[in-house]
């Protein structure tokens, strides 16, 4: 060859085939920063709820005229009102049909353990939308069994 008489190829530099970590190690630290700055875990808003301490069981007590049933099985909702199953929309509905007749109206929710808070925070909205001034929760205590315990 034409380089060999002067020596050329003991001068060129010889281009490196290896990985280099330093640029990979940047991405990954990059996309962690980016992954937890941009979730909605870091600063996500909570629902609130403040529970009164009941010296008696009537303590609180309030008159409602219209009952509430909400429930879910296998992952959808189960609300029952006016003797009906009924979805969010025909809930909506029903509300429209028979809005709250007195301004100071309460809706009772008589809820099952597995009830997600959005299901109730969206029975909530369609509530205050027919009128009713508030929405009182009722739920049973888990009765304990002696077969439990076994």
């Amino acid at each position: 060859m034409i380089v060999q008489p002067f020596n050329f190829t003991a001068r060129l530099k010889q281009t490196s085939v290896g990985f280099d970590v330093v640029p990979f190690v940047d991405f990954c630290l990059l996309l962690v920063l980016f992954t937890v700055l941009g979730s909605r875990f870091v600063v996500a808003p909570g629902l609130t709820v403040n529970l009164p301490a009941m010296q008696a069981a009537t303590s609180d007590a309030v008159p409602t005229s219209r009952v509430l049933t909400v429930g879910e099985v296998e992952g959808r909702e189960l609300i029952i009102y006016d003797n009906r199953v009924q979805s969010l929309k025909t809930l909506a509905d029903s509300f429209a049909e028979h809005p709250a007749a007195a301004p100071g109206e309460v809706l009772l929710l008589r809820l099952k353990r597995d009830v997600s808070v959005q299901l109730l925070v969206q029975i909530n909205e369609l509530a205050a939308r027919a009128g009713f001034s508030a929405v009182q929760i009722a739920a049973e205590p888990e009765q304990a069994s002696a077969s439990s315990f076994q």
